[in-house]
């Protein structure tokens, strides 16, 4: 009986070892008083390009570029809890912890102003994907697969180019070449090793990868809706396949969890466009969106959708 108890015993607490913290939170910050970093001394925290881009555009450096207080990450770090990502737009930090008593310490810190659920992973999840879409074949003419007068074999792909006006682009000779284009997306299945993507590999044009739901650079195994995307615009297989951007650079950057919807993928998403600030992309292309998330929690309504919410 005394064997049985013990290995009973043994089992809960080797599954509550195991147990998977489930509940993410942003925490938000009042203020960002004694940083270390400075308004003066942008290159602490900015590219030298994203420098230049700012100069170029007149968008000042103000204190919403400055990083978190690091002060306040240890103070919150002290309390046991694990913080996975920060935001200095928001003056934010994202958590895990499912400890009532960690929560309870954090709220009793000078600095914190709100604590917001962002993901609660027992939550029930909504039944519809937005990657789960129907998709219906279209049929190309046969005089639509014609070289363009800038030497480009678009193949089929000239009805989607000449649908949005990018072929007469390309004529003028505007391929993307100069540009900087952070793709924030779900995963981009393959793109190490598929045809498609041979020039920007070969040619230095894929400058870095961030996975900002996983907190790693391996982008390649996620999902295909990211490679899907980006093969619109560095797709290049002539006779096949032209992109709209085929000389311009990239940044891949995962900040979607598809088999998620949750608030927390909006502050993934969040630190992945600050991420691309910091480097100086020139674009950020995002086809993703938000209104309903697993659970309820969080969802937003078109009465949110007023200038603040």
């Amino acid at each position: 009986m005394k064997k049985i108890v013990f290995l009973i015993t043994f089992l809960v607490l080797l599954q509550c070892s195991f147990a998977q913290v489930s509940k993410t939170y942003l925490l938000i910050f009042k203020d960002k008083n004694n940083s270390p970093y400075s308004i003066s001394n942008p290159a602490q925290y900015l590219s030298e390009r994203a420098i230049a881009r700012r100069q170029k555009q007149n968008i000042a450096i103000n204190s919403t570029d400055l990083p978190v207080n690091p002060s306040y990450i240890n103070d919150v770090k002290a309390t046991g809890v694990v913080v996975k990502k920060q935001s200095k737009w928001l003056n934010a930090v994202s958590i895990v912890s499912n400890d009532e008593t960690q929560l309870k310490a954090i709220r009793k810190l000078f600095f914190i102003k709100e604590i917001l659920l962002t993901a609660d992973l027992d939550a029930p999840k909504i039944s519809d994907s937005k990657f789960s879409s129907k998709q219906t074949a279209i049929q190309i003419p046969s005089e639509n697969t014609v070289k363009s007068a800038a030497g480009l074999n678009y193949g089929p792909s000239f009805f989607q180019a000449n649908q949005i006006g990018i072929d007469c682009m390309h004529n003028l000779g505007f391929l993307g070449q100069g540009m900087v284009i952070a793709v924030l997306d779900a995963g981009f299945y393959k793109v190490d090793s598929l045809p498609a993507f041979d020039s920007i590999r070969m040619n230095g044009q894929l400058l870095g990868c961030r996975d900002f739901v996983i907190g790693d650079t391996l982008v390649f195994e996620d999902h295909p809706h990211g490679m899907n995307v980006l093969s619109c615009m560095a797709g290049n297989l002539p006779g096949q396949l032209v992109g709209t951007a085929i000389k311009a650079k990239y940044w891949l950057l995962r900040t979607e969890d598809a088999g998620t919807e949750t608030l927390q993928e909006e502050v993934n998403w969040l630190v992945g466009a600050e991420f691309a600030d910091s480097v100086g992309a020139d674009v950020i292309n995002s086809s993703l969106g938000y209104s309903k998330f697993d659970g309820g929690i969080g969802d937003h309504y078109y009465s949110d959708m007023d200038g603040n919410t």
